[in-house]
């Protein structure tokens, strides 16, 4: 009878045994199937989106006839731009591949070196603050330095001017993503009249006080400034 039992609790012994080297297959080896396949999802993604950079990335005119050197500019870049991604999942909690995203639509426009890095990330910054979709930060963004180039001439200034418009819904009924909507259509008209970006923001939080929304706002902004500047004969 005791080697009856005795060779019974070997075998529940070992039928245990197997049963926790089971249960170590599901818990440790699927979970990190899984993972493996949701990082090479990501990696894939990651490099999708830098192909996209580099395709629109405006190179130095001897990587454009050097292929040689081209290729060298283009590992340069892509290290660049993933660290500078990495930087913003650390501060903004940014994604990786939404990182890479603006920086396409950034280089496609032309910027390169320090001024695409530099004003990628203060696109996350704002988006951040004003709680924006990171494309209506990019557009807006654009929008600023292309109709105020004349004051917003490098990183420090675009930092400072989107430092006032976040204050400035901060203290105001006008919303970041008020500002970020009107922004494109009211900022080139304003600028042509020599106006600032503090004038632009005056106006539509004058507007918005009004009860007129910043769309109509903006619209209202850029019919009223082109009739000045290309006034009909009449006026």
């Amino acid at each position: 009878n005791m080697a009856a039992s005795a060779a019974t609790q070997v075998i529940n012994l070992g039928k245990n045994i197997q049963w926790a080297g089971r249960q170590l297959t599901v818990g440790f080896t699927y979970p990190l199937a899984m993972f493996g396949a949701a990082a090479g999802v990501m990696a894939y993604k990651a490099d999708d989106a830098f192909t996209k950079i580099a395709k629109v990335y405006d190179y130095s005119a001897e990587a454009q006839v050097n292929e040689a050197q081209r290729t060298k500019e283009v590992a340069a870049l892509r290290t660049r731009a993933f660290e500078e991604a990495s930087r913003a999942a650390e501060r903004y909690g940014s994604n990786l591949v939404d990182t890479l995203n603006i920086q396409q639509a950034l280089a496609a426009t032309g910027y390169r070196g320090d001024k695409l890095f530099e004003t990628s990330n203060e696109v996350q910054r704002i988006s951040m603050l004003g709680d924006i979709e990171t494309t209506a930060a990019t557009d807006m963004v654009l929008a600023l330095q292309t109709a105020f180039r004349d004051t917003i001439k490098d990183g420090d200034d675009l930092t400072n001017a989107l430092n006032y418009l976040n204050a400035a819904s901060n203290v105001s009924s006008l919303s970041l993503q008020d500002i970020a909507e009107a922004t494109p259509r009211a900022a080139t008209g304003v600028a042509q009249l020599g106006g600032t970006v503090e004038d632009m923001t005056t106006l539509l939080v004058a507007m918005r006080e009004a009860g007129v929304k910043a769309p109509e706002a903006a619209n209202a902004i850029k019919s009223a400034s082109t009739r000045i500047i290309n006034p009909v004969p009449k006026a």
